[in-house]
């Protein structure tokens, strides 16, 4: 957010579906504008993932941010 990024998808699946939801819930409380999840059902990997989030980005540019890469 403090980079101007307002509109977030957050891809998720598996076992960890259900932690984001709990925590981020709307994102208003941090200042997200838009925030929307999907599920990954597959294991396709970073590619399905952005598969997922094309029409969320409707041709915009995006930041892919991987979520065990962050701590």
């Amino acid at each position: 957010v403090s980079a101007g990024i307002d509109d977030i998808m957050v891809v998720t699946g598996g076992p960890h579906a259900g932690h984001f939801l709990p925590v981020l819930r709307t994102g208003r409380q941090f200042g997200i504008r838009h925030l929307e999840y999907t599920f990954q059902e597959n294991e396709g990997g970073i590619a399905e993932a952005l598969s997922l989030c094309e029409e969320f980005a409707d041709g915009e540019p995006a930041c892919v941010i991987l979520g065990d890469n962050t701590t």
